[in-house]
């Protein structure tokens, strides 16, 4: 016996979609834009404690890993779990802060990503998104930034591991980073 409600076809796909969603409301959240912005170059932070640079400022310049601007990057210091990283590699943990390095000179990007490391740390956060872009206007044969980010990401005592992001955080033209738990 055929069932009546069973045999009612929506008028069509949106419709049916329209039916589902009647109940629903938009998430209130402060980490959704809903003007579709680009981050501010300056980390948002409020209300943290300042305690003593992990690496007290020192920035490395020296040789450079030379990774071009398409290639996907990756490390991990000692200690992180796998499924940890795993999750890092997938995106799959929430990006607490975000900075965009574009425009930014070396020597200034080294003092900003400094400053929102050790900020991160402060606030206890876990995952951070770094754009760096991907170099397309530099004259070398290799992305400058996305290079010395590298380097100096792997020295920093507080970074576990980072690797580059998911196309929609801005793929190899950015970096989660897995920030240590002070």
């Amino acid at each position: 016996m055929p069932d009546k409600e069973h045999d009612k076809k929506p008028e069509t796909d949106k419709a049916l979609f329209r039916e589902q969603l009647k109940d629903t409301r938009p998430i209130d959240s402060p980490r959704i834009d809903p003007r579709g912005q680009p981050p501010s170059p300056k980390p948002r932070f409020s209300g943290i404690q300042i305690r003593e640079p992990a690496t007290k400022g020192v920035v490395i310049y020296g040789q450079t890993p030379g990774y071009s601007a398409e290639e996907y990057i990756s490390y991990a210091a000692a200690g992180p779990q796998k499924k940890l990283l795993r999750k890092l590699r997938q995106g799959l943990l929430i990006r607490e802060a975000v900075i965009d390095l574009h425009r930014q000179t070396l020597r200034d990007a080294a003092q900003t990503v400094h400053d929102f490391l050790h900020e991160a740390v402060a606030a206890r956060l876990r995952c951070v998104l770094i754009i760096h872009g991907k170099g397309s206007r530099s004259k070398a044969d290799t992305p400058k930034m996305k290079n010395q980010l590298a380097l100096w990401l792997r020295h920093h005592d507080d970074v576990l591991a980072y690797c580059s992001a998911l196309p929609d955080d801005g793929g190899t033209g950015a970096l989660y980073v897995l920030v240590r738990r002070r």
